[in-house]
C-alpha cells in the first residue's frame, strides 16, 4: 500500500516507524526544518518531501 504522511512531529515519526513494511510515497509538513529532520532520520528521498499536501497527493497518488 502506498502511504503519504502529513505532519513530521512526534506522531509522524511514530507512524513512519509503524509503517516501515509499507511503501512511503510522500511526507508533508509546513516546516522545512521538520521535513529535513525527517529526511535525515529516515533516509527519505528529497523528491518525497512536500510543503503542500495537495501537491503531494497529486504527485504521489497514495492509496491512503
Amino acid at each position: 500500500m502506498r502511504i503519504a504522511l502529513v505532519g513530521c512531529g512526534r506522531m509522524g515519526e511514530r507512524h513512519i516507524r509503524a509503517l516501515e513494511s509499507w511503501s512511503l510515497v510522500g511526507v508533508c509538513d509546513g516546516s522545512v526544518d521538520a521535513l529535513l529532520r525527517m529526511q535525515n532520520n529516515f533516509d527519505i528521498d528529497e523528491k518525497m518531501l512536500f510543503k503542500n499536501y495537495q501537491e503531494m497527493i497529486h504527485q504521489t497518488t497514495p492509496d491512503c
